[in-house]
C-alpha cells in the first residue's frame, strides 16, 4: 500500500508496452501541484491520444481552436495531429494520457482477432467529439495499469492487455451516450461570472444564483467545471487582465484596482500563478 502511496505521489510517470518496432502503446500519468510552461506543439505519429482528467483543467489547441478540458473529461487527438496547450501553461491536475497505435491495434495485439481489431479501429476513428465525459470507471482502470505493472504479478501482461482493451471499448461507449449534465442553472452563473468580471464575485452570491447552498454550490461547481468558483473567478480575472495589458496603456496598479484585487501586489502574485510572469513581463513580451 505504502509502495503504491508513492507511486501516485510521483509528478510524471510512464509505462511502454514494447514491441520488436518499438512500443504499442504509451501510458502516462501526471500529477501536477503547480503550473508549469506550456506544452510546446507535439505530433504522435500514427498514434492517437486519448486524455483523461481525473482533477483539474487544461486547455489544449487542435488545428486553430482551443478546447477547455475539465474533470472527469476526455479529450481525442488522432494520429498526426498538431497539437498543444496553445500558449498555456500547463495547469496544475491529475491526468492520465494513452497513446497508441491504432496499425498494431488493428492487427489484434490486444487479443482482438484482426476482424474485431479493425472494428475497435474503425469505431475510435468515428468518435465525432474531441472532448466528452469518460466513465467512473476509468480512473480505477487506469491505476489498475499503474499498480499491476510496478508488481510482481506473474500474468502482468495478460492482465494490463485486458485492462486497456476494457479502456478502449470504455472511451467508445462513453462518446456515444455522452449526456451532458443539467447545466442551466450552471450556465447563470458562468454567464454572471463574464458579465461582471471586474467586480467583487463573492462565492455567495453565486451559490444564490444557482439557486443552492453555498457549501453544495462549491460542490456542484468543482465537478462541473473542475476546479473550485473563487479559483475559476480568479483564472477569468486573469484572462480579462491579459486582454487589457495586451490592448491599452493602463497601469498594473489601475488595472489591479479595476479588476477589484485588494492591491497592486496580490494581483501580481495571481498573475505569476497562472502565467508563469509578472504583468509586467507579460505586457513588455
Amino acid at each position: 500500500m505504502s509502495s503504491n502511496r508513492a507511486l501516485f505521489n510521483k509528478e510524471r510517470l510512464e509505462i511502454y508496452f514494447p514491441s520488436p518496432e518499438g512500443y504499442l502503446f504509451k501510458l502516462g500519468r501526471v500529477n501536477y501541484s503547480k503550473v508549469h510552461p506550456p506544452l510546446d506543439l507535439y505530433i504522435h505519429e500514427g498514434m492517437m491520444e486519448i486524455v483523461f482528467i481525473v482533477k483539474g483543467k487544461q486547455i489544449y489547441t487542435v488545428e486553430g481552436n482551443n478546447y477547455l478540458v475539465n474533470s472527469g473529461d476526455i479529450f481525442i487527438t488522432f494520429p498526426d495531429e498538431p497539437h498543444s496547450t496553445a500558449g498555456y501553461p500547463e495547469d496544475k491536475a491529475l491526468l492520465y494520457y494513452l497513446i497508441i497505435d491504432l496499425e498494431k491495434l488493428k492487427g489484434g495485439f490486444i487479443g482482438y482477432d484482426d476482424k474485431e481489431g479493425g472494428f475497435i479501429v474503425q469505431s475510435l476513428n468515428r468518435i465525432g467529439k474531441r472532448v466528452f465525459k469518460g466513465s467512473e470507471c476509468l480512473k480505477p482502470m487506469l491505476d489498475k495499469v499503474v499498480t499491476t505493472y510496478y508488481s510482481d504479478c506473474p500474468f502482468k501482461i495478460t492482465v494490463i492487455r485486458n485492462l486497456i482493451s476494457d479502456l478502449i471499448i470504455n472511451v467508445i461507449e462513453s462518446e456515444r451516450i455522452d449526456e451532458a449534465m443539467d447545466s442551466s442553472c450552471m450556465q447563470k452563473v458562468l454567464d454572471y461570472i463574464e458579465q461582471n468580471i471586474c467586480e467583487d464575485i463573492p462565492v455567495s452570491v453565486l451559490a444564490e444564483i444557482a439557486g443552492l447552498s453555498e457549501a453544495r454550490f462549491k460542490i456542484k461547481f468543482r465537478k462541473q467545471i473542475g476546479i473550485p468558483p473563487r479559483e475559476f473567478v480568479l483564472r477569468r480575472k486573469i484572462e480579462a487582465a491579459k486582454n487589457m495589458l495586451k490592448s491599452s496603456d493602463i497601469t498594473i496598479t489601475e488595472l489591479a484596482h479595476k479588476m477589484s484585487f485588494s492591491s497592486g501586489q496580490y494581483f501580481s502574485t495571481v498573475f505569476k500563478r497562472f502565467t508563469l510572469m509578472s504583468p509586467k513581463e507579460f505586457r513588455d513580451k
